[in-house]
């Protein structure tokens, strides 16, 4: 391993996944062959011995130690930060790497400079797929997701593209952070990633940036990962809805007009209250499975609540001030 010029930055962010980040590591090492490798693991302040584990297993792992749980999108900035790499490969700590990928990840994009990002097909433990390239949101995607009218057609506009359809290298809004091969030169050219963006979604709004700075963003089926999906994410206290929708607003809101904004607002709102009835009542006829539901209602209710304020600060912002005229003498 070339230590000054490796052929490809690895960041791995982690919280609180000790047993899967070792995995994470232990595939990586003995799979990537081809390659001289630059590892770089983020840990957010994780208290089941994952820094303790990393540093007695992989020694020559680079680790960032942070007291508190940052974030993905700031904690992979803060890997991109000191990696030396000209190709940086972004991968969740959940994943298993399996032979080949990474190197032909890594070749396409030295093939194509023009591609600024470059993502693969991600597995289920299952076997089954992980939709990994999508659709930036819309105004008329919104609609369709939030009031479920994906369900009478899929011909609707919706965010995902099904992998099962793609079977051959293809171009898309954006693709899944779980593994993510970026090139630093598309970096260097529009920033990173938003640090107010917590969790999901990140990568939505980087690609977006990306992709008007007029780089390639590509998808390739033919490459492939292992992904346990939401590893970290079990633990919480919400499922991954409102981070999600949260993100998803903040998108709006950076890079539409305020009328979009605004409407996009309106149906998060409507949707959210629709999913409340109906996981409300999900959780009335069902005896067992009730944990689940418990955090989608909770998600609901957060993300229903965030919205509310945000209405109410918008309406104090925008509403017209009194003028008090002078007293006649």
């Amino acid at each position: 391993m070339n230590a000054l010029f490796p052929e490809l930055s690895v960041v791995v962010v982690s919280w609180n996944t000790v047993d899967m980040l070792r995995n994470c590591l232990l595939s990586l090492y003995a799979r990537v062959k081809e390659l001289s490798l630059e590892v770089i693991v983020v840990d957010n302040g994780s208290t089941d011995g994952s820094v303790e584990m990393c540093e007695k297993d992989f020694p020559g792992v680079r680790l960032i130690r942070n007291g508190d749980n940052l974030g993905f999108g700031r904690a992979n900035n803060q890997g991109i930060l000191i990696s030396k790499a000209k190709l940086v490969l972004l991968l969740n700590s959940d994943t298993i790497v399996i032979a080949g990928t990474v190197e032909k990840m890594v070749k396409r994009m030295n093939e194509d400079p023009a591609i600024g990002v470059l993502g693969c097909r991600l597995i289920l433990p299952d076997g089954s797929y992980q939709p990994s390239c999508l659709n930036f949101p819309s105004l008329k995607r919104v609609l369709v997701e939030r009031f479920l009218l994906y369900k009478l057609s899929a011909k609707l506009p919706q965010t995902v593209v099904e992998p099962p359809y793609v079977d051959s290298e293809i171009e898309c809004d954006y693709v899944v952070g779980a593994c993510m091969l970026i090139r630093k030169r598309a970096l260097e050219a529009v920033g990173m990633f938003d640090p107010d963006i917590f969790m999901y979604g990140e990568e939505m709004e980087l690609c977006y940036r990306i992709h008007t700075a007029e780089w390639r963003i590509v998808f390739e089926p033919g490459a492939k990962i292992i992904h346990h999906r939401a590893g970290s994410w079990r633990k919480a206290a919400y499922s991954s809805t409102f981070l999600k929708r949260s993100a998803e607003l903040l998108f709006f809101r950076k890079h539409f007009p305020v009328s979009t904004y605004c409407t996009v607002r309106w149906l998060y709102a409507s949707g959210a209250m629709l999913r409340l009835v109906l996981w409300t009542f999900l959780y009335l006829c069902r005896t067992k499975e009730r944990g689940s539901i418990v955090l989608e209602i909770r998600s609901n209710l957060k993300l229903l609540g965030t919205i509310m304020g945000d209405f109410v600060l918008h309406a104090e912002k925008h509403r017209p001030k009194k003028h008090v005229g002078k007293r006649k003498a």
